[in-house]
């Protein structure tokens, strides 16, 4: 028996418009919109995921190595460094340029503080550090590259490190997990 193929007279009909809005109704039928109290109670769950997984990332310092990085590339190439800012394209009227140079030169300033720094001092180092970090106001989705990266260098961190970046993990996959409830109900 000869396997089953398209003759060349035999054309697939792709679904009409109608058909594919009608499949996409019946499969969100039996979804109930979220009331107002579950909504703002998923904002505020999305809110506090974020922030955590904002000031997990701002302790483990390869991640202020690799804001650095991103910056001092855009400056080279001559683009925005204000594209960087979690207030890109918002509608934001103060100059994001101005803002973010000021912020990432102060993470720039602290990196090199805490190479310098004697191990005693260390631990406060890392906290200044941590601090201009999380003043510099990063877009999220930077951070989120930046998270994947250092996933995929692990090994590589210390294990202080490793252990913030799990917690950076856990952190994000909440807030994912909210944003998708929100999607999936609205």
């Amino acid at each position: 028996m000869q396997p089953t193929s398209l003759m060349p007279s035999e054309t697939r009909v792709a679904p009409s418009d109608r058909e594919v809005l009608q499949s996409y109704l019946d499969d969100i039928y039996d979804t109930p919109v979220l009331d107002t109290e579950t909504q703002h109670d998923l904002f505020r769950g999305m809110e506090a995921a974020e922030s955590e997984l904002r000031d997990a990332l701002a302790e483990i310092p390869a991640t202020a190595t690799a804001i650095v990085e991103r910056w001092r590339e855009r400056q080279a190439r001559g683009l925005v460094t204000g594209a960087l800012s979690r207030f890109h394209r918002d509608g934001h009227t103060t100059n994001l340029n101005e803002r973010v140079d000021d912020g990432v030169g102060a993470i720039a300033r602290r990196l090199a503080g805490l190479t310098r720094s004697a191990q005693a001092r260390r631990s406060a180092a890392r906290s200044r550090l941590a601090r201009a970090v999380l003043e510099a106001e990063i877009a999220l989705p930077i951070l989120i590259e930046i998270q994947d990266e250092l996933v995929d260098r692990k090994r590589a961190l210390d294990r202080d490190a490793r252990g913030t970046l799990s917690r950076a993990q856990e952190a994000r996959a909440r807030l994912t997990d909210q944003k998708n409830r929100f999607i999936r109900h609205n």
